[in-house]
């Protein structure tokens, strides 16, 4: 039996709360659908249908939008930054970053 348009946008809503207030922390596709009480394939599955992006790709944007607030306000370092927004390596997250912005961390911060 499929899930209503209403349980699936309430669920889309959890997880993307759930997403945005645990960026920070090693998160899997598990921990999301335990969240939002949906099977992990039925929670990848309705995430791409209705936003476009995966869940992954949607985190890492998250995250990515908190390191350049964390850039601005703060003086905490790269490596700081990398880990309080849930990078599990500074090297990936100036990948990522540099991939984003077209400019590492640092320039970003230079740049401000």
């Amino acid at each position: 039996a499929g899930r209503s348009r209403r349980q699936s946008n309430d669920a889309l809503q959890l997880m993307l709360t759930y997403i945005d207030s645990h960026y920070g922390e090693r998160l899997s596709v598990e921990n999301i659908a335990k969240a939002v009480s949906f099977a992990p394939s039925e929670c990848c599955r309705l995430f791409k249908k209705v936003t476009g992006d995966t869940i992954f790709s949607y985190l890492r944007s998250c995250r990515l939008a908190h390191a350049t607030e964390l850039l601005r306000d703060t003086d905490a370092s790269v490596s700081q930054i990398a880990y309080d927004t849930g990078f599990c390596s500074t090297s990936y997250f100036i990948e990522a970053f540099k991939e984003r912005f077209s400019v590492t961390p640092l320039q970003y911060r230079k740049n401000l």
